[in-house]
């Protein structure tokens, strides 16, 4: 698994094109979240799978984390941007845009 042998990934770019928007999971995103806490650029535009559950691991497990980017995934709501408010406290930069947010 990669998150097993990435632990110091500092940035992840998964921005999906319209292809492929279904194979990039919350489960998947979260796990690796929980491996990989030097992230500081996360990229998950158009992942549409992604959830509030899912930023919230992210939120709670990658302390360094100073931008992210979930602009038009669906299923994100104004429980994410609480989560990253609790406990990102260096991101600087948020896409939120096409969310429920």
């Amino acid at each position: 698994k990669i998150q097993k042998q990435c632990k110091n990934l500092i940035k992840l770019d998964l921005n999906s094109n319209s292809i492929q928007r279904n194979l990039i999971t919350s489960n998947g995103v979260s796990n690796l979240a929980k491996e990989c806490n030097q992230l500081q650029v996360l990229l998950l535009r158009r992942c549409v799978n992604i959830d509030d559950e899912c930023i919230e691991i992210i939120a709670k497990n990658c302390p360094r984390l100073q931008s992210l980017n979930v602009a038009n995934c669906p299923l994100i709501t104004d429980k994410s941007l609480e989560s990253l408010g609790n406990n990102s406290k260096i991101l600087k930069s948020i896409n939120i845009s096409e969310t429920k947010v």
